[in-house]
This record gives structure tokens, sequence and C-alpha cells, in this order.
């Protein structure tokens, strides 16, 4: 019983383990607001600092907002055959 209880808790851990390190990762950044830059400051953070606070604050890794180009209602029409 103890074997497979450590065995569950070894493949519980190898799933489990890097998204919370991920999570960890991502809200020290927000923590220490890493994440953003003003103007005028001189600290700017890299682009990939940007991307990993908005996956933890936003949930997305897009900028954008809304639905995608092209999408605002129109209905696509199938192409007229000659």
């Amino acid at each position: 019983m103890l074997k497979q209880a450590r065995q569950l808790h070894l493949y519980l851990g190898v799933f489990f383990a890097p998204s919370i390190i991920f999570i960890a990762l991502t809200g020290a950044l927000q923590l220490f607001g890493l994440h953003e830059g003003h103007p005028g400051e001189a600290y700017q953070p890299p682009a990939w600092v940007q991307k990993l606070g908005s996956i933890h604050k936003n949930q997305t890794v897009s900028e954008r907002r809304g639905p995608p180009p092209g999408f605002a209602g129109e209905q696509r029409r199938p192409p007229e055959s000659e």
C-alpha cells in the first residue's frame, strides 16, 4: 500500500510541479512589478517577461481584445462556380 501511495505521489508531482513552478514565477513577476515598464523610467521589461506577466494576469498571451479580424458578423459566401 505504501509503495502505491509513493508511486501515485510521484506521478502527481510530475504533472503538477511544472505548473506550480510556472505560476509561482509569473506571480513573482507580478508581485515585484517586473512585467510592466512606465514611460520615462529606465527599466523597460523584455518582451518575454511581459508575455509571462500577461499569461498570469490576463490568462492570455495575445494583447488583442475582441473578435478576430474579418469576423464582424460577416457571413462567408461560398465561391461561385462558373
